[in-house]
């Protein structure tokens, strides 16, 4: 009876030595596995890092550039407004020359009713000198003529005189007309350039806010993908055994969930410093 006793204390001491091997084996086994795992998943996440990291350089050297375009663009409008601000203060000008020229015009106008006026006068002046050469007596005759030619002499000279001023007015009005057309042609070509610049400047402004939304939403689809991928691969799901020692595989799964939270805030600060910069530009 008890050589039985010790016998059968045998056995179950040997399968009990059996079952603790299995069960150290199985445990490293899992141990290994989830090693295995987090290591495979460590040198994704860094491969996958490093192609944000450089879509990231790629994406902001073609947001700077088309930055700096809209800058210069800006820029260009500014001084583009500043010129059609000035054009618009030259255009104030030239309704004022309009009127100023309409005002030559109308004195010219009464220039030649005043020489007209003048020519009759004057045809006026040789009749009645005629008359008074045919009716003055003769001791008075080269006083008379010396006094004729005298006022003939001033009626010439006042008649050349607003010959000179009337020509004068009327090349000032050509002058005046010419710089106009050449001023209202100038400001249609900048009003024109504007518009081209307006509308360029809306074309890069969609540009920049397309190109910024695509940068945000491949930031976010990518890390929506790869965390979704990564928690539902199945890493920590190894075959439990028959006899778990609750302690060590309880410590290794919440170092494992660690390391996946880790993982996964991994670019949450990158990417959040980067918004608000994008945001304070």
């Amino acid at each position: 009876m008890l050589a039985a006793t010790e016998t059968t204390n045998t056995d179950l001491q040997k399968e009990n030595s059996d079952l603790q091997l299995k069960l150290a084996r199985s445990r490293n086994q899992s141990m290994r596995d989830i090693d295995q795992g987090l290591k495979e998943k460590s040198d994704k996440w860094a491969k996958e890092r490093k192609a944000m990291v450089d879509e990231k350089k790629e994406l902001q050297a073609e947001l700077d550039k088309v930055t700096t375009g809209y800058e210069q663009l800006k820029m260009t409008k500014k001084e583009q407004e500043s010129e059609l601000s000035e054009l618009r203060h030259n255009k104030e000008l030239l309704t004022q020359w309009e009127q100023q020229i309409a005002d030559i015009i109308q004195w010219v106008s009464d220039e030649k009713d005043a020489r007209a006026y003048l020519k009759s006068m004057a045809k006026k002046l040789a009749d009645d000198v005629e008359g008074l050469k045919s009716t003055a007596n003769t001791l008075n005759r080269p006083k008379e003529e010396w006094m004729e030619r005298r006022t003939l002499r001033r009626d010439k000279q006042d008649f050349l005189d607003l010959q000179l001023s009337l020509q004068s007015e009327i090349d000032a009005k050509s002058k005046i007309a010419k710089d106009l057309t050449d001023l209202k042609a100038h400001y249609a070509e900048m009003e024109s350039r504007v518009a081209q610049a307006d509308g360029e400047s809306a074309r890069l402004k969609k540009e920049n806010e397309k190109l910024l939304s695509q940068m945000h939403q491949s930031r976010l689809g990518s890390r929506s993908d790869s965390n979704s991928h990564f928690f539902s691969s199945g890493v920590y799901s190894s075959p439990e055994p028959k006899q778990q020692a609750p302690s060590p595989t309880s410590k290794s799964s919440k170092q494992a969930r660690k390391v996946g939270e880790s993982i996964r805030n991994l670019f949450l600060p990158l990417a959040c410093s980067h918004l608000l910069r994008m945001f304070i530009q």
